[in-house]
């Protein structure tokens, strides 16, 4: 299918792929399921592209734990350093392009059950946020509808 505005349905599309894996991995062999990756996957096409072009509509709301609980991420890990969704958006792009994240394992289940994304320039507090996989999901679901709502009005007002 073709795209009618790009900015808008590629972000509406990665979410979306995200609700069908949601919705139809029951019926996948657990040994098969690789929700992880699709997260990590969808994080370039959610933050690293979008902020090449859209900078200037990234949200700068500050970061308290009522937004984070909103958001759908209390039980994750935000560093202190940032007090601004820019600031972190900012930073976790640099994480995710030059891959400085990592993964924690549960050794009984291997079920990856944390997303750790680092600063890798400094030495000292490298990282940025520490996400479990269902929080993950839940920030990029929110992020998105932001972003998605944030270029809308950027175009409203650059056509007018």
């Amino acid at each position: 299918m073709e795209y009618k505005d790009f900015d808008i349905d590629y972000i509406e599309r990665t979410v979306k792929i995200i609700e069908q894996y949601e919705i139809l991995k029951h019926q996948i062999n657990i040994n098969e399921r690789f929700e992880v990756t699709l997260l990590t996957n969808s994080l370039l096409a959610l933050i690293v592209f979008p902020k090449e072009k859209f900078y200037s509509v990234i949200p700068t709301d500050r970061i308290f734990t009522d937004l984070k609980k909103e958001m759908g991420i209390p039980n994750s890990f935000i560093s202190e350093k940032y007090k601004t969704i820019r600031e972190l958006i900012i930073d976790l792009r640099h994480s995710i392009a030059h891959l400085n994240f990592d993964f924690e394992s549960d050794h009984n289940t291997n079920e990856i059950n944390k997303i750790i994304f680092r600063d890798d320039s400094t030495e000292t507090n490298p990282k940025i946020a520490e996400f479990i996989p269902s929080e993950l999901a839940n920030f990029i679901r929110y992020y998105s509808s932001w972003q998605i709502k944030n270029i809308q009005e950027y175009k409203k007002i650059k056509n007018n």
